[in-house]
């Protein structure tokens, strides 16, 4: 039996979604902010995932993220580095709190 190919191309959307979604996509479409962008929002961090989170920001979108690990591996420290996300990459006026987190996958959903 031949390997399944896994490789996955984020911005492969016609192949997800039917061709006025996928345009729609498109033009909301945007280059991550740049590294000062970053930094200005979140100090010393200001590697390519949080400059994606800046552009989303900066759009006024949403930045949920969810975070798995290969296999549904544990102990492998998802929620310390969702706890470090969530409390860096928190600009709101309130900050951050245990209100914005969850390890609950339906629970996320309503966020």
């Amino acid at each position: 039996m031949a390997a399944a190919d896994d490789t996955h191309d984020a911005h492969a959307i016609d192949q997800q979604l039917d061709e006025e979604e996928a345009e729609a996509m498109r033009d909301r479409e945007a280059d991550p902010a740049g590294e000062d962008v970053a930094e200005s929002l979140f100090g010393a961090f200001s590697g390519p995932w949080y400059q994606e989170i800046a552009q989303r920001k900066a759009e006024g979108r949403d930045a949920k993220c969810l975070v798995t690990a290969e296999d549904g591996q544990t102990g492998v420290g998802k929620t310390n580095f969702c706890d470090f996300a969530g409390y860096v990459t928190d600009t709101s006026e309130h900050g951050f709190g245990p209100a914005k987190t969850t390890i609950d996958p339906f629970e996320f959903l309503d966020f």
